[in-house]
């Protein structure tokens, strides 16, 4: 594994050929990070509305059911956002907390798609899984619908409301996934029954992609849960293969073929397909591992941040390790599955094997953590438990003993 950790992109390295050398530099070094991202794999974002209006909805009947199934003393409301131009953007959102709980609860930020709202017959054990779950650790349940003015649809792409509301941005899906978690907590900012400062995100699958992102991007959320995330998330875009190490399987997706026209070519920027396994086994290896991300040589002399080259798609290496960088010195947490079918055991345990690297120099070695279990590719109540359990009882510090025990006596009991 070593090997193959010294060639993976090193998040420290600085486009002059310099290595970050002290904790002060890391805040610079991280935005050098997030202006490749932008202009290389997710896609230019816009700023945030100057407003944003709120509407409360009834909670339908089917939904209110299923949440004070979770315990009698919910509190559930449903909200649709509007903001943007001429107010053309929405996002749905629904709240849950105990309010029997006493202390304000952490809002829990859950990108969820608009079937979950609908309560079509598949989703309400899901949204019961995940409210219970919740509630159980004393945090708020705060539910994201992204689908509405950011449709999962590849033919949809060019004609969805965020696309239009904003066509100067080169964002593509997960970029928009992100923006709208970050929306939802300028929003719940509002509300002083809630702990706003301390907002956590989990996500799973194609929404751990777009939590990680908005993660990465909104250093207001003190904690993060990609869970099983994959390509585009915290799977290495270079290196795969299943539990038994490099290589082996191939039923895991690569980013090829997760942004090939019959799949999800929405997701990412064109460019990030050039970021793949194909491009690294013609790359000069000894330039990577000199130069981490940066390809070229030296561009810049002086201190300032124009490196125009430096962001040329041709030019660089994204890998998967840049983004769960960006989180830090934030805790982190991945919970994966080791037989899962979409995701590369292998580079998931690289990637984050590289990431932890910066949270080491950073002085954080454990705020940024891995969870297996046995199993596929699902969002499982121990998944759950653990990601919340960890972000909770680590975003104010506390050691990896208390993290341990409040899994076992609030989460897994």
């Amino acid at each position: 594994m070593t090997d193959y950790i010294g060639l993976m992109p090193d998040a420290l390295m600085t486009p002059d050929g310099k290595r970050v050398g002290t904790t002060a530099q890391w805040p610079r070094q991280r935005q050098l990070l997030l202006d490749l991202l932008s202009r290389c794999f997710y896609g230019t974002m816009p700023e945030p509305p100057k407003e944003i209006h709120e509407g409360t909805v009834p909670v339908p009947a089917a939904m209110r059911a299923a949440l004070l199934s979770c315990s009698e003393s919910t509190d559930a409301s449903c909200f649709h956002l509007t903001m943007g131009p001429d107010d053309m953007v929405r996002i749905d959102v629904v709240v849950a907390y105990d309010k029997a709980a006493g202390a304000k609860p952490v809002p829990v930020l859950v990108p969820c798609p608009s079937s979950l709202f609908s309560l079509q017959s598949s989703s309400v054990d899901d949204l019961k899984v995940l409210v219970e779950g919740v509630l159980r650790v004393g945090a708020c349940f705060v539910g994201v619908c992204t689908d509405i003015s950011a449709p999962d649809d590849s033919s949809k792409f060019d004609s969805c409301i965020l696309r239009r509301a904003y066509p100067d941005c080169s964002w593509r899906m997960l970029a928009m996934w992100a923006w709208q978690i970050s929306r939802v907590i300028d929003w719940i900012s509002r509300y002083d029954q809630f702990d706003v400062r301390h907002p956590v995100a989990l996500g799973h699958s194609r929404y751990g992609k777009a939590v990680l992102c908005a993660a990465a991007f909104d250093d207001r959320i003190v904690a993060a849960a990609p869970c099983a995330s994959g390509i585009g998330g915290m799977g290495a875009l270079r290196f795969d293969g299943n539990r038994f190490g490099v290589g082996c399987g191939d039923k895991h997706e690569h980013i090829e073929d997760m942004l090939s026209l019959r799949k999800f070519p929405h997701w990412l920027l064109p460019s990030a397909v050039g970021f793949g396994r194909r491009r690294f086994e013609n790359a000069d290896q000894s330039l990577m591992k000199r130069l981490g991300p940066w390809l070229m040589q030296p561009v810049c002399e002086d201190s300032d941040r124009s490196y125009p080259s430096a962001f040329d798609p041709s030019q660089v290496f994204i890998d998967a390790n840049l983004i769960g960088a960006c989180v830090a010195p934030r805790p982190l947490f991945l919970a994966e599955a080791l037989d899962d079918e979409f995701c590369s055991m292998f580079g998931t345990q690289l990637a984050w094997e590289a990431t932890a690297d910066v949270y080491r120099f950073l002085g954080v070695p454990q705020r940024c953590a891995i969870h297996y279990r046995e199993g596929g590719h699902a969002l499982t109540e121990r998944d759950l438990a653990t990601s919340l359990c960890f972000m909770l009882n680590r975003h104010d510090g506390n050691s990896a003993s208390d993290w341990h025990d409040a899994v076992r006596g609030n989460c897994l009991s």
